[in-house]
């Protein structure tokens, strides 16, 4: 699996909308590629930080810190 492929299921990977074979394939990549774990990473705080702040918006320092993450792993 490719880097582009895990990031594209990551959502349904967090909500285990995906067959057993498939989250297998992801943990397996997730063990060698230290840029996907740190992105799994980002993606599960955030979606703790959206669930928090539903009310509000984010703290801008974690919006700057998140946007330029996500722009540097696109870059991969």
């Amino acid at each position: 699996m490719r880097c582009e492929d895990i990031r594209k299921l990551l959502s349904n990977y967090i909500d285990e909308e995906i067959s057993r074979e498939l989250c297998q394939a992801i943990d397996h990549h997730l063990l060698g590629c230290q840029n996907c774990e740190a992105f799994l990473s980002t993606f599960k705080v955030t979606i703790k930080l959206v669930r928090r702040q539903r009310q509000g918006s984010i703290p801008e320092e974690v919006h700057q810190r998140l946007h330029w993450f996500l722009s540097q792993m696109q870059r991969d």
